[in-house]
């Protein structure tokens, strides 16, 4: 029995329903239900009031709701994970199965909002096991994010790369120079996060797999940028005669 408060809610949804749809009316398919009497191998059509279907959103339990919420925002039917864009979603959604209906095509609510999310092609009715609206699915999501490393953590990169292969510390502009080619480099280069959650028929989720992919490695872009400095080839030099001369000066004389 829905609390007090559920109730309110029911009915605030019920006369909001009333007032948005103009005063539509109909019957909604809201899944099929097991005959029990003799023939109880025949299956019969769920059919509950237009504004009744849609008031069930405040008589569901708040575990459901939100879930509901976060699958709408997965699909992107929702800018924000809001119970209130929700509920209009699922208002709109059974409006539609109303119309539906009446044309003699049986479509759940869920039926329609996974084919508005491109998870059905419009023909199914989203069902579960003994007529229960079925709310197994699989969500993909991808999300992008610029790995861009602190001011601190830039400076002290190109101060190793320059230490390493020009054999000195950089000046405040050449921080500068690759700190800016680090920040292009990132921005071009963005992480892509690929989530794919599958639900089973109760809405619970069953596993999660994630992959990354994009990205790219700091000390490899800085370290091409120096050894293409005209610099580096001099100082390679310089190195490499400094190091012919110790060896020189440390062989016997005979």
């Amino acid at each position: 029995m829905p609390s007090a408060d559920s109730a309110e809610r029911i009915r605030q949804a019920q006369a909001a329903a009333s007032g948005v749809l103009g005063g539509q009316s109909g019957m909604v398919f809201m899944g099929s239900t097991t005959d029990r009497g003799p023939a109880l191998h025949e299956r019969q059509p769920a059919l509950v009031p237009l504004t009744e279907a849609i008031a069930q959103f405040y008589d569901w339990t708040t575990y459901r709701r939100e879930d509901f919420t976060e699958r709408l925002f997965n699909l992107g039917l929702i800018s924000t994970p809001s119970t209130e864009q929700a509920f209009g979603v699922w208002r709109n959604a059974v409006a539609q199965a109303a119309d539906l209906y009446q044309t003699g095509r049986k479509i759940t609510p869920l039926g329609v909002i996974d084919t508005l999310g491109g998870l059905s092609d419009g023909t199914g009715t989203g069902i579960g096991v003994g007529g229960r609206e079925s709310l197994a699915r699989t969500v993909k999501s991808v999300d992008r994010r610029v790995a861009l490393p602190s001011r601190t953590d830039m400076k002290a990169a190109v101060t190793a790369i320059f230490q390493e292969a020009l054999g000195r510390d950089p000046t405040g502009n050449e921080v500068k120079r690759y700190s800016n080619l680090i920040r292009t480099t990132a921005q071009k280069n963005p992480i892509v996060q690929r989530t794919r959650t599958r639900y089973d028929d109760r809405g619970s989720p069953v596993d999660t797999d994630i992959t990354e992919s994009g990205g790219f490695d700091l000390g490899s872009v800085l370290r091409d940028r120096a050894h293409a400095d005209p610099e580096y080839a001099s100082h390679q030099a310089g190195v490499t005669i400094y190091n012919w001369l110790q060896d020189a000066l440390r062989a016997p004389v005979g």
